[in-house]
């Protein structure tokens, strides 16, 4: 399919303080992708600097860009929704703002849409012996949120994707407010395929998700498309009660055989255990009730406080 043939689509970019990246990444999408029909959405996410001020100046000197100024920091998923929602093109790519989703990717993204794919993800691939810690952990969330949930996730996907307009509809309809967009595409379904990037190097500047984010993500994600955790903390008290069972009648038999069971230390280590099994499971309910708390308010997701075009 030639240049002509590409139908207008819409890119989706959330930035945070991205002041030092904003004007590499704008340079780099428009070298890039000259001579293709586009519109470019950037949503500033509560910014502490300028990165407000340089989207700005990025609408004034193209026609096809729009600025959305959020009223705070509302979080990565909710500035994706944002952006998403007031997308017009036939397809939509979403990808971060620091620089790191190669825009050359995007060619290939376009190939697999005509082809017939709704959604193409764009999977991180780690350069060996770098990132291990990242990549170790990355590796653990994908393991444990596609053994306890009914949806799959490939490994080490990104928010750099591809989506065709009518999984885009399909996506608007879900209404949840705590989101995890990775989790959200893969459960509408439709015809999806992943690819292989390996990220750029940051022009400047370093990641604005801290470990404590990136936790709190994971934990979201993985209470938000599964009930699993919760049926394994029944399962665990079962396990605990057979055995404190056991460990009573074991205990009675003794007494009546003038045999004083003995162990403080292993009744105090017991205690802890179940204890420790205890707090992990109303740990697991609260979380599950704060999900109910937050979504029974029908707060909006974000909230707009400028739309520059």
């Amino acid at each position: 399919m030639s240049i002509d043939d590409v139908p207008f689509f819409s890119i989706v970019i959330p930035v945070y303080n991205e002041e030092s990246n904003i004007e590499y990444l704008y340079d780099s999408i428009k070298r890039e992708l000259t001579g293709l029909h586009y519109e470019l959405i950037y949503v500033d996410d509560g910014s502490s600097d300028n990165s407000s001020k340089l989207i700005k100046d990025i609408v004034v000197k193209d026609k096809e860009a729009t600025a959305i100024i959020l009223s705070r920091n509302f979080g990565h998923q909710a500035a994706l929704k944002a952006g998403i929602d007031v997308t017009k093109g036939e397809f939509v790519i979403t990808m971060d703002g620091d620089g790191q989703n190669p825009p050359s990717l995007i060619h290939e993204m376009i190939e697999l849409y005509n082809q017939g794919y709704d959604i193409i993800s764009a999977r991180r691939k780690f350069e060996k012996n770098k990132h291990y810690l990242k990549r170790l952990s990355s590796k653990l969330f994908y393991f444990i949120f596609n053994k306890l949930s009914e949806i799959k996730i490939p490994k080490y996907s990104s928010d750099f994707r591809l989506m065709s307009r009518k999984s885009i509809d399909a996506y608007l309809e879900l209404s949840e407010n705590i989101r995890f967009n990775r989790g959200l595409s893969a459960w509408i379904g439709f015809n999806q395929t992943s690819i292989e990037f390996i990220p750029n190097k940051r022009h400047q500047g370093e990641s604005k998700f801290s470990s404590k984010q990136l936790f709190s993500l994971g934990i979201d994600a993985i209470t938000s498309f599964s009930s699993m955790p919760l049926r394994l903390s029944f399962l665990f008290g079962l396990i605990v009660s057979f055995f404190g069972v056991v460990y009573g009648i074991y205990a009675i038999v003794m007494y009546f055989q003038d045999n004083v069971v003995k162990g403080w230390t292993s009744l105090i280590v017991l205690v802890l255990i179940i204890g420790g099994i205890q707090l992990i499971s109303i740990g697991l309910v609260g979380e599950y009730l704060a999900k109910i708390f937050y979504e029974t308010k029908k707060r909006p997701i974000y909230i707009v406080k400028e739309i520059i075009k």
